[in-house]
Parts: C-alpha cells; structure tokens; sequence
C-alpha cells in the first residue's frame, strides 16, 4: 500500500468508517431462509444485484431453508457481528414462529439487529367458487355439512393467519388445509379439492389474469396499486382486518451503527432504482422501506397482534 493510501486509510479507521477498498475485498453474506427460484429468494437477488454498486462489494445469496424459517436464523444470529452477514426475515420470523413453537432457539426482540424493512407482499383472497364477492363466499359457506375447505401456504404462514382472523370475525368454520408452500397448495385449488385461499399476489397475478380463479378481496388494510380494482376485506364488513406478508433485513445482534447505517442506506437507494422498482411492479411486490427503529416496532406491536389470535385459536407448534 503506497504511504498516501496509508495515511488515508488509517484516517478513516480513526474516524469509523471503513475505507470503500476493505468492503470490496470482503463479500457480504445474504442469508435467505427459503429456498433457490422463490419469492423471498427472488426479492433477495433483486436487491442484492443493486446494492453491490453502492456497497462496493460482492453480496453473495446462502439459502437456508427449513424450520420454519428457524434454520435460517439461526445461521444469522450465530454469525459475527461485523456487518459480513445480514439476513432476509419475514413475518414467521420476526412475529410468529415464538408464538407458533413452544421451543424457539432465539428471541426476535432480542437477538437481532433490524436494518430495514424491504417489500410487502399483498394478500389477495382466491377462489374457483361461483361468486362474485366475499359476502357470497361465506354465505355459501355457512350451510351446515362439511365446511369449505381453504388452503394456507403453512401452518402459522401469513396466508392461515389471514385465515384465522375471517374465520373469526366472519364465524364461518372454514376447514383450514395447510401445504408446504402456495405453490403445492395451488393445483387442488384449481381442481377443487380446496375451494379458497389467501394467495400472495406475485403467485395470484397470472391466474387472475387468465381466469382461473377470482378476486374476491385483498387482505391489507387499504386497496394496493398494483390492484386497484379488488376491494379489501374491510371493505366488505370487517373493518380493522388487516393482513399481509413482508420481507426485512436483519443482521446478528450488536450490529455497530455505522454498518447498520450503511446497510441500511443500500437498502433505501436500491428500492428507488427503476430497474427495481419495475422488476418489483412485475412481479406484484410493493416497496416498503422503514428505517431501523420504525421495523422493529413494527414487529413488536404485530407480533403481540398475531399472538393474541394463535393463543386464542390453540395454534401451536411442539
């Protein structure tokens, strides 16, 4: 290293902030909880090919699916503290899964820094069921005899929590189905084996499109862009439902600020590049980017929410 470069180096160590040649040298380790060619992975790799330019370093995606997404964060969590590993966390993560296990090897309010909050992924209520609107769905679903069956991606996924708050509210005894995953879930839908479901919408999209199933509702608290002309659930008697799926990223606990920072900042310029943004439009996936602080409360004040309903419906996971 030439005597300038030193002297340069060593003035940006005194001052905390890691000089731009060190970070290229070192890759950054993505860990994504889910496996290769899915959503979460797909918005993992987005993401990460934008922010290699501001990072100026490789960003290198390590799928750990499994658990839940347990196996996964336990990958994040037992890693060093130096900003080399950060973490895609969604809502089993960060609200659910110390609800849904009587066992769990770490303490999402505890164990994690929290960066920032990435996407939301819109909720759309699906079904093969000849009517035109929720309110026709669940009177077809009352009559007495075997309840209508509805699929979920999982127990303790976003798309059965969706489920358990309209059973509630709606006191319609809908027979919840769980698959390992939407994409095994889809094909009894569509042969009706299943006559309903809550489906993220990068997976809803070509099949609302083409007919296959219809609209009924979206399960956010508002109306999404990307969909403007399906009312939400609240719209249609339930005032107050709100459900949908997120992605964030999280690092190992004592994180220093400055890596948080900087991170943090990648994530914010990467969800306005256009390129982005219309890879994200595509796909059905909104941006939804909050600062550090703002993500953790977020999911401490929605993890006592979704608690409240597992404990209430004897949701649990040994």
């Amino acid at each position: 290293m030439s005597m300038s470069r030193r002297v340069v180096c060593a003035s940006l160590l005194a001052s905390g902030l890691p000089p731009a040649w060190a970070q290229a040298d070192k890759s950054l380790r993505w860990i994504v909880p889910y496996q290769a060619g899915g959503g979460t992975d797909t918005v993992a790799r987005v993401l990460a090919e934008e922010m290699r330019g501001s990072l100026n370093q490789p960003l290198v995606i390590d799928n750990r699916p499994g658990g839940a997404t347990n196996i996964g964060m336990e990958a994040v969590l037992s890693a060093a503290p130096d900003g080399a590993t950060v973490g895609t966390a969604d809502n089993a993560a960060l609200m659910v899964n110390e609800h849904l296990f009587s066992k769990l090897s770490y303490n999402p309010a505890k164990d994690f820094t929290y960066i920032a909050m990435m996407v939301k992924v819109p909720l759309v209520l699906v079904t093969t069921q000849p009517v035109k609107n929720l309110q026709e769905l669940l009177a077809l679903a009352k009559p007495q005899g075997k309840p209508m069956g509805f699929a979920s991606a999982g127990i303790g996924s976003p798309h059965h929590l969706a489920l358990e708050q309209l059973k509630r509210r709606s006191n319609v005894p809908f027979e919840h189905v769980a698959y390992r995953g939407s994409a095994q879930a889809v094909p009894d839908l569509l042969s009706g084996q299943v006559q309903a479901m809550f489906l993220e919408l990068p997976g809803a999209k070509q099949l609302i499109q083409s007919g296959k199933v219809k609209a009924l509702a979206v399960g956010g608290a508002q109306r999404y862009d990307l969909i403007k002309d399906i009312p939400t659930v609240a719209e249609q008697g339930f005032p107050g439902f709100d459900a949908y799926a997120f992605q964030g990223l999280v690092g190992p606990a004592k994180l220093p600020e400055e890596q948080v920072k900087r991170l943090r900042d990648a994530v914010r310029q990467a969800l306005q590049s256009p390129a982005v943004l219309a890879r994200f439009n595509d796909m059905g996936i909104e941006p939804w980017f909050m600062p550090s602080r703002e993500f953790y409360t977020l999911c401490r004040t929605e993890s006592q929410r979704w608690g409240k309903l597992l404990r209430e419906a004897k949701i649990q996971i040994n």
